[in-house]
């Protein structure tokens, strides 16, 4: 069971990542500058009450253009992932395509 709540909590977080960068990419679309002089776009979001003070915080990662604890993927020694280019063998952008 708190294995089922944490998978629950994190796909709330991760959620709320992806909507903050679609509300993000929507502004710049439109016009609205994000930038350090000219934009407005992080201020006015970072002003607002429906963002968590985690989402505020990662504002300051987008404005310089820097995200330091961006998710890695985890290495998969076995091969359990399945998919193209995913484990052994895959043909997608990970497999190795050096020979023949």
């Amino acid at each position: 069971m708190g294995t089922t709540m944490k998978l629950v909590a994190n796909t709330l977080l991760g959620l709320g990542m992806q909507v903050l960068a679609e509300a993000i990419a929507l502004g710049e679309k439109a016009g609205l500058e994000k930038g350090l002089e000219k934009g407005l776009l992080l201020d006015v979001l970072e002003q607002t009450a429906v963002l968590t003070p985690g989402q505020k915080a990662k504002l300051a990662n987008v404005e310089r253009e820097q995200y330091p604890n961006a998710v890695r993927p985890l290495p998969d020694p076995q091969g359990l992932a399945s998919g193209p280019g995913r484990g052994r063998g895959g043909s997608g952008a990970n497999a190795d395509h050096s020979s023949g």
